[in-house]
């Protein structure tokens, strides 16, 4: 189908072409499709025209041609490409092979910042998120992602959870964060789980889920305010 349209997109163009040619350079049909056709495939016409008419058509045909080719290689190929980029990602999602390595779970402004930390200090880690673009860019960085929910086994165990030596819960819902370390622990009972909060009422819930440490950001960072108030102004 995609191929069908394409080529009636050339006959349409060469046919614009050699009808427009034909008529201001005054030639005939034969010699205005051959001219036609040069200036189609980018070899440009074989001598120049000889009216003003004449350049300022055969120009404009040489830039309508490049885009349309451009166009229908994209148009064409698109869906080859995507299917095979979509294969690769697929491929790097179930080929990871890691050990004592960093799970992270959920992508967001605070798992951004550890994720940069971890790459930096050479830490092997793994994001799960269910966002297609973000486990897409990370995967073209050189950092493994898995996409999915991190409460569920087959995500988890596809991130290689048997071999890992922590995991992060960064989701910004505390439910989800409990959840995920739930499910973490029906796996790995022993394996060290950190999740992040945000509404404090729900800590004892992460407590009663087992995560091994829980932080609250908006408490650390009234702390931090707290002691820069203290250092620089005499609190």
């Amino acid at each position: 189908m995609r191929a069908a349209v394409a080529l009636a997109v050339v006959v349409s163009l060469i046919t614009i072409g050699t009808v427009g040619y034909s008529y201001i350079e005054k030639q005939s049909l034969l010699k205005s499709f051959y001219i036609m056709s040069m200036v189609f495939t980018a070899q440009g016409p074989p001598s120049a025209p000889s009216t003003e008419a004449g350049l300022i058509f055969t120009a404009l045909m040489a830039y309508v041609s490049i885009g349309i080719l451009v166009s229908l290689i994209a148009f064409i190929l698109g869906p080859l490409l995507v299917q095979t980029f979509k294969e690769v990602v697929e491929k790097v999602e179930t080929s990871i092979e890691l050990k004592n390595h960093l799970i992270v779970c959920g992508y967001n402004e605070m798992s951004r910042i550890i994720l940069h930390e971890l790459k930096k200090k050479g830490i092997p880690v793994v994001l799960i998120d269910e966002q297609k673009e973000v486990v897409d860019s990370y995967i073209l960085a050189g950092i493994p992602a898995v996409r999915g929910d991190a409460s569920t086994i087959s995500v988890l165990r596809k991130a290689k959870i048997e071999t890992a030596s922590a995991l992060a819960c960064c989701y910004l819902d505390d439910s989800k964060n409990a959840f995920a370390i739930l499910t973490a622990k029906s796996l790995r009972p022993d394996l060290y789980c950190i999740s992040r909060v945000t509404e404090e009422e729900n800590i004892e819930k992460l407590k009663m889920v087992r995560a091994d440490s829980i932080v609250s950001p908006a408490v650390v960072g009234a702390k931090m305010m707290i002691d820069e108030l203290a250092k620089k102004g005499g609190l």
